[in-house]
């Protein structure tokens, strides 16, 4: 599993038997989870650090069929920063776009 500038208190990445974990940028603290403790604790690069792409399906989707797919799908608050106190404020109710 990858996780790519996640963001969240506790970040829980623990190594299933026979596979990998992996979290690379992002914000929380490294906790050790009870799946696998026998395991290795898996990879983490750029700790506390937001790293480039900002998205990586977002940088994925616009390698694979263009920038205009992104926009497709996106709006503009979502290509240029982070959305995560909107999507927390908007919290399913009404029009998201009334929050960005």
């Amino acid at each position: 599993m990858l996780f790519w500038n996640v963001d969240g208190q506790s970040i829980v990445r623990d190594a299933p038997k026979g596979a990998m974990n992996y979290v690379v940028g992002g914000q929380g603290t490294k906790s050790e989870g009870s799946w696998a403790p026998e395991e290795p604790f898996g990879m983490w690069e750029s700790a506390g650090t937001i790293v480039e792409p900002r998205s990586l399906f977002l940088q994925q989707l616009a390698d694979r069929l263009g920038p205009d797919a992104v926009d497709a799908i996106t709006v503009p608050a979502q290509r240029t920063g982070r959305i995560r106190g909107a999507l927390r404020a908007w919290a399913g109710e009404g029009r998201l776009a009334d929050h960005l």
